[in-house]
Parts: structure tokens; sequence; C-alpha cells
């Protein structure tokens, strides 16, 4: 559902935001330790569950953290696929030029600009829909 963390609370303090900037990069190395160590995709997500709830928790503050950890080819797919999971829950508008730039990169991993795909369907924005349809 597009939005649906968008309204969680905004930090109120440098030192709040430092905190929770902190917490996203922890569970985010811990979604990456799992799909290092994980063969597959389903057992990858189900063993991150409790981190990426924690990362959903914090919202829209965590997007620019997750967006650099999706777009960087060089992480594992599993865990580019489960990064862009979280963006898509968090739903927030500024990741659909990122998405678009993996979706249309045909050098990227498959799994991955399908997820980016799935992820901008999920947005139901005009711009999402519009480029989507402009690539069928």
């Amino acid at each position: 559902m597009r939005g649906e963390c968008e309204n969680k609370h905004l930090p109120q303090t440098k030192l709040e935001e430092k905190s929770e900037t902190i917490e996203i990069k922890r569970q985010l190395e811990i979604i990456r330790e799992i799909c290092e160590e994980t063969s597959d995709l389903e057992s990858a997500g189900i063993a991150s569950l409790k981190a990426g709830y924690k990362i959903l928790d914090i919202g829209n503050m965590g997007v620019p953290l997750l967006l650099n950890e999706f777009t960087n080819s060089a992480n594992d797919w599993k865990y580019r696929w489960l990064v862009c999971e979280l963006l898509s829950k968090i739903g927030d508008e500024s990741i659909v030029e990122p998405m678009v730039n993996v979706l249309t990169n045909s050098n990227d991993i498959n799994e991955v600009r399908i997820a980016a795909a799935k992820t901008l369907g999920k947005l139901k924005t005009h711009a999402a829909v519009d480029v989507l349809l402009t690539l069928i």
C-alpha cells in the first residue's frame, strides 16, 4: 500500500536523526549478512523480517540510505530485492527515478529489474504508471 509508512514521526533533533540513521545502517547490515549467507530469496526474506520491520518503523527518513543500497549493483541481488521491497512499503515518490534507472538498465540483474518494476506498480503514482506504460 502506497504511503503506509509516510506518517511515521520525523526526528525532533539532530541527535534523534543520527540515532535513527545508525539504526537503519545496523539493520541493513543484518539484512546484508543474511543475504550473503542464504542461498534463496524466500529464506533470506523470512530471516530478515525483524530487521525490515525496524527499518519500516523509522519510515521515510530511511529512503536515501535504502536507495543507495538498492542502486548499488555491487550488492547481492537478494539484498537489493529485499531493500527494494522495503522501499515499496515506504511508498515515497522520490524513489521513482532511481527505480526507473535500475529497471531500464539492461546490464542489471533481471530479478532486481523486476523488483523495481513491481515497486513502481505498487506506488500507483502518475509518474510511476507513466513510466511503466512507456516501457510496454
